[in-house]
């Protein structure tokens, strides 16, 4: 964010992550009240050394980084963990209410290959619409904006107010860098943020 000119914060969305748009929906208009309950917890049998995953089997919500990989339990660590997630949904919904605008980022697809497990197209075109309208009531005002980076090139047709759709490239290597870095500033020029980068709050 410093390299393309905005501030942001960490918030509860950036420490968890689903392949699911209908996840993200429900906790946004339930306002994360039944997410990450220590009895809906398992671990996933992809942890490794690096990182312990745990699954939240009622929203389908995965925690990757905030477990530590040599934790005896989830049970030993959940009430640490619960108390850094419940600032960061507080951070959250107090930012989006109070900054004069926001930048929200949905990033669809972590790689081309991924499309086999996350939602189709219909799912997508679908639920856009669906979340343009929750983070609207959630901001409670129109001034905020939504990225949305997907290798769906049939996404690029459709319009949704304030929603910028950009197609990522499968071939960069270097993260925020070179080609990279300037396709996310040109993406950002898109939603018409360049002459007042410092005013908008990406979450």
């Amino acid at each position: 964010m410093d390299i393309t000119g905005l501030s942001g914060k960490r918030t509860a969305l950036d420490v968890i992550g689903t392949q699911k748009l209908e996840c993200l929906i429900h906790v946004l208009s339930t306002r994360f009240s039944d997410i990450f309950l220590e009895e809906n917890l398992r671990e996933q049998t992809n942890s490794d050394e690096v990182f312990k995953r745990i699954r939240d089997t009622h929203t389908d919500y995965i925690s990757i980084h905030d477990f530590p990989p040599n934790a005896e339990s989830i049970s030993s660590e959940y009430p640490a963990f619960k108390t850094r997630f419940d600032k960061h949904v507080d951070t959250f919904f107090h930012d989006i209410q109070h900054y004069r605008r926001v930048l929200f980022i949905l990033n669809l697809e972590m790689a081309p290959t991924e499309r086999d497990y996350t939602d189709d197209l219909n799912t997508l075109e679908s639920k856009l619409p669906v979340l343009r309208k929750i983070l609207d009531t959630l901001c409670n005002n129109e001034n905020n904006q939504l990225l949305v980076a997907t290798y769906h090139k049939t996404l690029l047709s459709l319009k949704i107010p304030r929603t910028h759709i950009v197609l990522k490239h499968s071939e960069w290597k270097e993260f925020m860098r070179g080609a990279e870095l300037e396709a996310w500033q040109g993406w950002l020029d898109g939603i018409t943020i360049a002459e007042a980068s410092r005013t908008y709050r990406p979450v």
